[in-house]
């Protein structure tokens, strides 16, 4: 584990360990005993951020394909050119042009 290369997932994972801890003790201060809620929210929040602390996230980008250094991925409809290959979009704004003509012949404008 090398907190410096992933600060930000680190610090969420210490900060969920620190909570959990945190709520446990409050819950046996104000109780006297260990509550089965506050043991429960104790464990959860332990192992979220032994996760967190253990994630491998620090040379990850957002990019289909690995570039050499981060890059923001857009794409646009309009860069993308035709929108055939996407048949969902193209089945919606035919089903947009249907119920538009169908309302259009009913309701005239």
């Amino acid at each position: 584990m090398t907190i410096n290369q992933s600060w930000k997932t680190n610090t969420a994972g210490i900060a969920a360990i620190v909570v959990g801890i945190g709520n446990l003790v409050i819950s046996v201060i104000q109780n006297q005993t260990v509550t089965a809620e506050a043991a429960g929210i104790a464990v959860t929040a332990v192992i979220a951020g032994v996760g967190l602390l253990n994630a491998k996230d620090n040379n990850v980008s957002n990019s289909p394909t690995p570039l050499a250094s981060a890059q923001a991925v857009t794409t646009t409809l309009a860069a993308a050119g035709n929108i055939a290959h996407l048949p969902e979009v193209a089945s919606a704004l035919a089903v947009a042009a249907t119920v538009e003509a169908a309302v259009t012949e009913v309701v005239p404008k």
